[in-house]
């Protein structure tokens, strides 16, 4: 019974990538297995709950505790 939930699944996946195709474009395995791999990476994004900026805000941590550890370093020599 999971293989045709799966199956339901992909087909619904190929009706969407077929919606999305200009009138004079035509399938092609690698452009469906490309699309396909960014909509999968679109949903993982949302589903993941990290937001966009967390590399910028690891940076600034680091930033910080470079900074602090400079100061306390300096005190105790």
């Amino acid at each position: 019974m999971n293989t045709y939930f799966n199956l339901k699944i992909l087909i619904e996946w190929a009706e969407k990538f077929d919606n999305q195709l200009s009138d004079g474009q035509q399938w092609h395995d690698k452009k469906l297995a490309s699309w396909l791999s960014d909509e999968v990476g679109k949903e993982n994004q949302v589903e993941s709950g990290i937001p966009a900026n967390t590399e910028a805000a690891i940076t600034m941590y680091i930033a910080f505790m470079y900074k602090y550890a400079l100061f306390y370093s300096r005190k105790i020599f």
